[in-house]
């Protein structure tokens, strides 16, 4: 990809720089296990990972804007209503053994670290997140000069005010930062509306969603390539 006529480089993290969708999906199966082994079931079958995943879908629903940690403890807080009503500690017990588990099988993709390794020589770096993974966690928290958060800024994707406040951060005109994002709406859509050059991360070579023209796609971040 030309990165001429860039200064900064701002990743999403989640499916992005990190495989956030299998840690996930592996914290709600320990979840399960752990309901399991404490006799909590719904309606006499087990918890399945699937129908957590589909009440913290109804959640955020009903909660936009709201910090991923809160939406998932609310979603917790759905099945000890269904399942164990009588459990008032039972949320604060799950969302420690959901996140215990989702860090610690948390992994960088395989090209992510030689990425940011290669890319931060020529260019500033940023991180620009909705969720609650900070780049320390993984270790490559020295490749970043900035890091937004949307729980601690209050600003979330889709919302193009998040990109507007990372063009301030760096001083520099909207149109000399690259955004790099899995999600179609919250990183490539958001991140043009605030004037940001961008381009879609799509690992898995699926097909443009959107009825706007199709952004530059990468399939890995290897094909980000700075002047060197």
């Amino acid at each position: 990809m030309d990165l001429s006529g860039i200064d900064v480089i701002c990743f999403d993290g989640d499916d992005t720089l990190w495989d956030f969708e299998t840690s996930m999906w592996g914290a709600l199966a320990a979840v399960t296990e752990h309901l399991e082994a404490a006799g909590i079931t719904r309606r006499g079958s087990p918890v399945t990972p699937r129908w957590l995943h589909s009440l913290w879908t109804e959640a955020a629903s009903r909660s936009r804007g709201a910090p991923m940690a809160s939406i998932r403890r609310e979603s917790f807080a759905a099945m000890r209503d269904v399942c164990a009503p009588d459990r008032d500690d039972l949320v604060d017990e799950l969302w420690g053994v959901y996140r215990a588990s989702r860090l610690a099988e948390l992994r960088l993709y395989p090209d992510a670290a030689d990425a940011l390794t290669r890319l931060r020589a020529d260019f500033r770096l940023a991180l620009v997140s909705n969720g609650n993974t900070y780049p320390d966690q993984l270790g490559i928290e020295d490749a970043f000069e900035v890091v937004v958060m949307a729980q601690d800024c209050g600003l979330r994707k889709p919302d193009p005010a998040i990109y507007h406040h990372v063009r301030g951060l760096f001083g520099v005109p909207s149109g000399r930062i690259l955004h790099v994002g899995d999600h179609p709406v919250e990183d490539v859509t958001a991140a043009a509306n605030a004037g940001f050059a961008v381009a879609w991360l799509n690992r898995r070579g699926t097909e443009w969603p959107l009825p706007d023209p199709a952004p530059r796609a990468l399939r890995g971040l290897d094909e980000l390539r700075g002047p060197r």
